[in-house]
């Protein structure tokens, strides 16, 4: 097979802890306005990722692994190892309160000597630290502790069962009183002290301090167990709202069995075994392939039927994405993909096991001879999760997928010279509504891409109605005029909904009839035609309010606008005066329309009349904005002698609509002007003279006589009327030798 000579890897790739809102749609809320949000689905390694936007970057330690988590993957760490994780100062300095909500993992007991989460180097030593200490001899139990400018506020609760998955929430809020200051959720359940270490009432602001999880500053107090989903949120969250993301950790798609191989020829995943019933398998497939042909794959094992989802092979190569479910868990399996054009193309095979999913939905496929990859799946419903699988044939380079999305597994083969990858949403869609994977770079490469959309179990049929525009602006509108603008409401949810009514409410709106009730189905859409007719000057607002059974049942769209006076229009010179003109001669003077008014000012027409007058040629209508001007310039050509008028009539919706501009002049019979010119002779013999002139009396000067003036004077008939000439002579003999220059006259033409 034809394969390029030489092939280089321009990026290295190591496993992130990537980030992801791993929220559904029912609390999206809640992710919102976090101060720092750290998940390892993505993988754990040297540097961490922070899906908030608020860029604390977390490190492991030590060799901190990952492994399996309530919600996709965790991060595990090993005591005897001193593995912990260090998250950089959050700045917390400007709150009263703090929830630090997680899932752990871990073997409980009543010894001391663990630190499981600690906000500073040592709580103890601080007055803005806090801490949670899960096997406190003290308290027999788990201690959750404060230190404020007051002392120190410490409650003991009951320990929940070891090697199992709890929700945990530190609800830390100096707004309270003494024990009230400080407060532990477990899944979703408020917990009552079993006793109180420490009861001050502290007032100030939390701190800008370092997050250390399995240990004391990374020094000391190590621990065991597994951490997945942190989030630190500089409020107090309410019940309802922890309550809504223990509901959706349970609830939520995760990935259960994450295997992958790179080779030649038929690929075989290593052998994964299932944990829950019915387990949604998916086989994300890229190879190389035939020079100038189409690739193709086939994926089989564990008895299954394997379904092909999608497939990209328009570019060289193939993309290819297979699922099929697995029987009854614990289901042990491996799974093998094959090229179709021959055993010795280059491949990659990713298996992927989903939990909490009922199957796959909406899939994509794109290619391109360059450019970064890229999918868009419109309608992906909040809680389901979008994948991708792709080949690139031209060359081994890593991809670097946009903020928000995350490598699961990448192959940069630089023995074949290509690259193969899968990569996803960092977790599953918070809300319903199109879902873009791609990447950045590189972008002067080939690809294939197939895309597809993991179907959580727990999503709920339902439509949610969005409006484009979100809000409706109509600018200035006229007063006594009127201004037109749609809104389209498309059903971005995932079930039909009914709308029941449309009402518009504020001054000068109108809505075109609507015949209500009407239905839209999933991606359907209904055009609203909205209408500002201003009575008055001044702003104005409104809204459009429309009630359905959507998720959305009650949506309003703002609508705004400004009624303005268009005008007056006012001319500058508001008259115009021609004077004297010759006749068979013309003249032409200019005037400045001016739109003085708030309003747009629209010409229909421009007119002029009057003896002797005509006007540059004005396209109408034409419109004026507030303080727009406009040029018009009028002619006065005079065929007789006498006074001459007329005016030029500007036709607008302004409030002068009828602009009249007089005009005026006065043709003259017409003046022949000339300058003579005399001067004393020469007392030496001379051919003749040359007369220079010039309108400037330093220069310069130029010859106007077309041939030697044999006499002592000239006649300069090519001046014009109102300008000032210079002029000096000179004599030449019969050898053409020419004289010095005479004095310098001057003389003004009237």
């Amino acid at each position: 097979m034809i394969r390029r000579t030489s092939a280089t890897t321009h990026k290295q790739w190591a496993f992130m802890l990537l980030i992801g809102y791993l929220l559904l749609a029912g609390t999206a809320a809640v992710a919102e306005n976090a101060a720092g949000y750290w998940s390892s689905d993505e993988g754990f390694g040297t540097s961490a990722g922070e899906a908030s936007g608020s860029g604390y970057a977390a490190s492991s330690m030590n060799g901190i692994n990952r492994a399996p988590g309530r919600i996709g993957e965790a991060v595990s760490a090993n005591a005897a190892l001193k593995q912990y994780v260090r998250i950089p100062s959050i700045d917390l300095h400007s709150t009263h309160a703090v929830s630090i909500a997680f899932w752990s993992k871990r073997s409980y007991s009543t010894m001391g000597g663990h630190v499981l989460l600690e906000s500073t180097l040592d709580f103890t030593q601080s007055t803005t630290g806090f801490v949670l200490f899960p096997d406190d001899s003290s308290c027999a139990g788990i201690q959750v502790a404060i230190k404020g400018d007051v002392g120190e506020t410490a409650n003991c609760y009951s320990q929940p069962t070891s090697g199992a998955w709890h929700h945990l929430v530190l609800v830390l809020d100096k707004t309270q009183s003494a024990g009230n200051q400080v407060r532990l959720y477990v899944d979703g359940v408020r917990q009552n002290p079993t006793r109180s270490l420490a009861a001050s009432t502290n007032t100030n602001y939390f701190g800008i301090n370092p997050l250390y999880l399995f240990s004391r500053a990374g020094t000391t107090m190590y621990d065991n167990g597994m951490i997945d989903d942190l989030r630190v949120y500089p409020r107090a969250l309410t019940t309802s709202q922890i309550q809504e993301i223990y509901s959706s950790g349970n609830a939520q798609i995760s990935k259960d069995v994450v295997k992958w191989v790179d080779g030649i020829g038929k690929l075989t995943a290593p052998t994964f075994t299932t944990s829950v019933n019915n387990e949604l398998l998916v086989a994300f497939v890229a190879y190389d392939g035939p020079l100038g042909g189409y690739q193709t794959a086939s994926v089989t094992g564990g008895g299954l039927t394997w379904t092909l989802r999608s497939r990209s092979n328009k570019q060289w190569g193939t993309s290819e994405i297979w699922s099929a479910t697995a029987p009854k868990a614990p289901f042990t399996a491996t799974i093998s993909s094959q090229p179709a054009a021959s055993a010795s193309w280059h491949g990659s095979l990713t298996v992927v096991g989903f939990t909490n999913a009922s199957g796959t939905g909406k899939v994509g496929q794109a290619n391109a001879s360059l450019g970064a990859c890229d999918i868009s799946l419109p309608n992906i419903a909040a809680g389901n999760w979008v994948f991708a699988v792709g080949n690139d044939w031209d060359r081994p380079t890593a991809r670097a997928p946009i903020s928000g999305q995350a490598l699961v597994h990448q192959k940069v083969d630089v023995v074949a010279g290509d690259t193969y990858w899968v990569q996803s949403t960092a977790a599953p869609s918070t809300v319903t509504g199109t879902v873009d994977i791609h990447d950045t770079a590189p972008t002067s490469d080939r690809w294939n891409y197939a895309a597809i959309e993991i179907v959580s179990a727990n999503t709920k049929p339902q439509g949610t109605l969005t409006p484009s525009p979100s809000s409706v602006n109509f600018g200035k509108v006229n007063i006594n005029s009127s201004a037109s603008q749609s809104v389209t409401l498309t059903n971005t949810g995932n079930a039909s909904l009914t709308v029941s009514s449309v009402k518009i409410s504020g001054p000068g709106f109108s809505l075109a009839p609507i015949n209500t009730p009407f239905t839209l189905a999933p991606g359907g859409t209904h055009q609203l035609a909205t209408t500002f007719a201003p009575i008055q000057a001044g702003a104005a607002s409104g809204t459009v309010s429309v009630t359905s059974n959507a998720s959305n049942p009650n949506l309003s769209i703002p609508l705004s606008g400004t009624g303005t006076t268009p005008g007056p229009l006012t001319a500058t010179p508001s008259s115009l005066n021609f004077g004297n003109v010759a006749v068979n001669t013309s003249s032409s003077l200019s005037t400045v329309l001016t739109n003085s008014g708030t309003g747009t000012v629209t010409v229909s027409g421009i007119s002029i009349s009057g003896t002797g007058f005509s006007r540059s040629p004005v396209t109408t209508p034409f419109t004026m904005a507030p303080g727009g001007t406009t040029i018009l310039t009028a002619i006065f050509a005079p065929t007789v002698t006498g006074v001459a008028s007329g005016s030029i009539r500007v036709t607008s919706n302004a409030t002068n609509p009828n602009l009249s501009i007089p005009v005026r002049g006065a043709g003259v019979p017409s003046i022949q002007h000339q300058v003579t010119l005399s001067w004393t002779a020469s007392t030496s013999q001379v051919a003749g003279y040359n007369v220079y002139r010039s309108t400037n009396s330093n220069g310069p000067f130029s010859a106007i006589n077309g041939g030697l003036a044999t006499t002592t004077s000239y006649v300069d008939k090519a001046v014009q009327s109102g300008a000032t000439y210079y002029y000096y002579a000179t004599a030449v003999d019969n050898q053409g030798n020419q004289s010095v220059a005479s004095n310098q006259v001057s003389a003004v033409v009237p």
